[in-house]
């Protein structure tokens, strides 16, 4: 490596438990297999062999990471875009687990598919409970409340 030039460290995750197999809804497959198309093309375009070590979201450097200030930034600018009210790109975590609970999904399966260690960690910082779930919830008692 030359002086001055810059190297990105990719380290280890957190937990061996980090290292797991993460199932991918159905939805998903047919849009991440045309990028997957584009990320071969592109690396094809530029001379570089596109194998299974290669990330499925490069820079236009093609094989190497994308920078995590440009992912932010193109997060940033597509919530900008959609007119929706800006989150940190951390915060899809809380939104994903929050669907999953107003999905029914029981928090032992949502805490594993988070990958945490502790339920609690599930339930009480990535669970979020809006006010539709809680009139939801309420409401449900009305059979027993009208007799």
């Amino acid at each position: 490596m030359e002086i001055g030039e810059a190297k990105l460290l990719l380290p280890p995750p957190k937990t061996q438990e980090s290292n797991r197999v993460i199932p991918l809804a159905s939805a998903l497959i047919v849009p991440l297999q045309t990028h997957i198309k584009k990320e071969k093309e592109k690396h094809l375009r530029l001379g570089v062999p596109f194998t299974n070590e290669s990330y499925i979201f490069s820079s236009s450097q093609c094989g190497t990471p994308t920078r995590g200030d440009h992912v932010t930034a193109k997060w940033k600018k597509l919530q900008s875009s959609l007119g929706i009210t800006p989150i940190r790109f951390h915060g899809l975590r809380h939104t994903f687990c929050t669907l999953l609970a107003e999905k029914g999904v029981p928090l032992k399966t949502a805490s594993e598919l988070m990958g945490h260690s502790n339920i609690a960690t599930t339930a009480n910082i990535y669970t979020h409970v809006n006010e539709s779930e809680k009139v939801k919830a309420v409401e449900s008692l009305s059979d027993i409340l009208s007799k």
